[in-house]
């Protein structure tokens, strides 16, 4: 279960962040009024006007949901423009880059079922993308993330789920995709699936824990409760190019007595597949990517 955390001071943040919409801008991608534009700002008062140890005038001025946000956009938009900028501008998914930097700022004003929530879906594509990147890995598609790997194309599909109630149907939905665009024995197909919305982890990671430690292990706790209540429904569907499920889970917490916030990625990758050697593909693909 691989675990990622980084501590970065907020100045390093604000500054990545700069050269995050240097480079939009750049490829003639507005950053003016958009989310993106929004977290900016919302580092740079933290910059310019509260010392590093803050932490509690930064969470009172702002609200830790607010934060919470800031704080892991910001580093979803700087790894997507780390390694998406290796690429020319012919070559950028531009449609997408504008969507995933719009969209309301806080996840809880977006409206199941309304164009908004695509903005976030944008930005989740472009981040597996971004990682895939940086693990070497030939991304070749990015309307739907697909990649090459060992000879052979992995076709991605992304969900983030937004609701508990329609868990089963992005799961099934996005099955049905797979087996839609699975066209040869060389294609494969993953679901990945971010959670951090349906188990309202802004809430969750916001009271202090003791350690790092502590907050990996909330973050599993997360995971495998997800896993649990939902494998079955992955586990009905048969497609043998249905190599299997990652989930997904960001978060931002705090560590009291050394003061500090924490970002967090925790990855699942649960095998599916129904032929012992692509699972032992899928398991390989995952240890090769997290």
């Amino acid at each position: 279960m691989p675990s990622f955390m980084v501590i970065t001071s907020f100045e390093d943040i604000y500054n990545e962040l700069l050269c995050v919409q240097h480079w939009l801008n750049n490829n003639k991608i507005s950053t003016n009024n958009t989310r993106l534009s929004e977290v900016t700002s919302i580092m740079q008062l933290i910059k310019e006007n509260y010392a590093g140890d803050a932490l509690d005038d930064i969470i009172i001025e702002f609200g830790f949901e607010k934060l919470f946000t800031t704080i892991v956009e910001s580093d979803s938009f700087c790894a997507i423009y780390k390694h998406l900028s290796k690429y020319n501008q012919s070559r950028l998914p531009k449609k997408k880059l504008r969507e995933a930097i719009g969209g309301p700022f806080l996840s809880k004003d977006e409206i199941k079922g309304d164009r908004n929530v695509n903005n976030r879906n944008a930005l989740f594509e472009l981040e597996l993308a971004a990682k895939m990147i940086e693990k070497g890995k030939e991304v070749i598609g990015f309307d739907d993330v697909e990649i090459r790997y060992d000879e052979n194309t992995i076709n991605f599909q992304c969900k983030r789920l937004i609701s508990r109630k329609n868990v089963r149907y992005n799961i099934n939905q996005g099955y049905k995709q797979i087996e839609d665009r699975i066209i040869d024995k060389s294609k494969y197909g993953i679901l990945s699936l971010s959670i951090d919305k349906i188990y309202e982890v802004d809430k969750i990671f916001s009271p202090p824990v003791k350690s790092e430690r502590e907050l990996a292990s909330i973050a599993c706790t997360l995971i495998n409760d997800f896993i649990m209540c939902y494998k079955s429904i992955w586990d009905r569907h048969l497609l043998t190019s249905f190599l299997g499920v990652f989930v997904i889970l960001k978060y931002t917490g705090r560590v009291k007595d050394r003061n500090l916030l924490v970002r967090g990625t925790q990855i699942v990758a649960v095998p599916r597949a129904t032929c012992p050697s692509d699972t032992a593909f899928f398991l390989k693909f995952a240890r090769d990517c997290y």
